[in-house]
């Protein structure tokens, strides 16, 4: 594989959207949020939590291009002193699930869904 590189698109205090692009083609990309910033004064602290997704093009996917989008997503979270991270995934996508738990993620909550449109 021709050399990848990770750039922000977009960055504030709470955000930071990125690209995956090999030789001039974009082949993923992820964002991270903070949902409970760290704060002072707080005795009943929350935990500085973090939310992530990642998107690698198909094609791409198992060439190490989402470990490198989450690994970015992680570093930028610790550097704002996020102590964890969540995210969102299908059930029906093993290949991610996979990868998460081989990154040290674990299965949290249950979340669900019921469509209203009749499909």
């Amino acid at each position: 594989m021709a050399t990848m590189l990770i750039d922000a698109i977009g960055e504030d205090n709470a955000r930071r959207a990125l690209e995956a692009v090999v030789s001039d083609v974009m082949v993923g990309s992820a964002s991270v949020d903070l949902e409970n910033p760290p704060s002072t004064g707080n005795m009943a602290r929350a935990v500085p939590t973090a939310e992530f997704g990642v998107s690698v093009v198909e094609g791409w996917r198992g060439h190490g291009i989402g470990r490198a989008l989450i690994e970015h997503c992680e570093g930028w979270a610790r550097e704002h002193g996020i102590e964890r991270m969540i995210l969102t995934v299908s059930t029906e996508n093993e290949g991610a699930i996979r990868l998460y738990h081989a990154m040290g993620y674990r299965d949290f909550d249950l979340v669900m869904l019921k469509r209203l449109d009749g499909a």
